[in-house]
């Protein structure tokens, strides 16, 4: 099993003597026809991700955690200020040191950590992989982090907003938005600044760009690592944006490249970032180069309720 770096190493070997083929190479419009099965399946996990247990609509907070002393609770002396009405005065306090968090329970709060019963608790961030979760009652709260800023993230499983949640809406699937693309590498991966709708930047790995051809035309998307998913991610926007879909943008993944560099980019999988649905998400904004001048009517629509944008 190769890592996502061996396999874009790999693509990379392969393309080097490609210039003038990779220049001058032809988008192929993928035959048409009925949407694939795979397509309804990703809408599953869609609603999953965004209306389940532990989806983006259930989010409550979002706390940025000061060096040192954290403490949280529903008692208005507390530092990080949690809602719900079953939410102690006192939960416990969160201890920054530098990149690293400790979890102390108030005495009598009971607390679990990944599902074990503790008493306090080093926790990871989401920069370490799966970012440890903290429980209590019905309160998730996970650590992130983003740039030199750590956030504590704050769910409620029982959010009243999953109860009200009217669902997803979709373009009809349309195979001429399903095209195929090439891999560009960069010589050596770039770190690309990414800005994000809370303020600031953070770095991401590039490993290329993907060129393609839409109406005789050559357009190029820069794409990210998705380490955790194995993958390229690409945040994009398009003409349909602040109209019949989202205004921030939207994204995109795209399977790794082939033996000759191809990459297949279908629009009916794009998807709208998690600030679609939640002002407590931190996305990252599509990068200027990354606007597309024409309409994409394909994928995910706008959600109706949304009443906050991104900048």
């Amino acid at each position: 099993m190769f890592s996502l770096a061996q396999t874009l190493a790999k693509t990379i070997r392969r393309t080097a003597g490609m210039g003038v083929l990779i220049a001058t190479a032809s988008v192929l419009l993928l035959n048409a026809g009925a949407a694939p099965p795979a397509w309804s399946v990703w809408k599953q996990k869609r609603m999953e991700s965004v209306a389940g247990t532990n989806g983006w609509i259930t989010l409550v907070g979002l706390h940025w955690l000061q060096e040192g002393d954290n403490p949280a609770g529903s008692d208005s002396d507390q530092l990080i200020k949690l809602a719900g009405q079953a939410t102690p005065g006192r939960i416990g306090t969160f201890f920054r040191t530098r990149e690293k968090v400790r979890f102390v329970a108030f005495p009598g709060v009971a607390a679990s950590v990944d599902g074990s019963s503790v008493s306090e608790a080093w926790l990871r961030t989401d920069k370490e992989g799966k970012p440890s979760v903290v429980a209590i009652g019905e309160l998730r709260l996970t650590v992130l982090s983003r740039g030199e800023r750590l956030a504590l993230r704050v769910r409620q499983s029982t959010h009243p907003n999953r109860r009200a949640f009217q669902g997803l809406e979709y373009f009809e699937y349309q195979p001429e938005f399903r095209v195929e693309g090439i891999f560009v590498p960069h010589r050596l991966p770039k770190m690309l600044p990414m800005a994000v709708v809370t303020g600031g930047t953070t770095l991401e790995r590039s490993p290329g760009k993907i060129r393609f051809r839409w109406q005789n035309r050559d357009y190029e998307l820069d794409a990210l690592e998705d380490r955790e998913e194995g993958d390229l991610f690409i945040l994009f926007r398009d003409a349909t944006n602040g109209g019949a879909t989202y205004a921030g943008g939207r994204y995109l993944h795209a399977a790794l490249p082939g033996t000759n560099g191809q990459v297949v980019l279908d629009f009916n999988f794009a998807y709208n970032p998690p600030c679609a649905f939640t002002p407590f998400a931190t996305c990252q904004i599509p990068p200027a180069q990354n606007d597309l001048p024409f309409a994409i009517p394909a994928g995910e629509k706008r959600h109706r309720s949304t009443s906050h944008t991104i900048p």
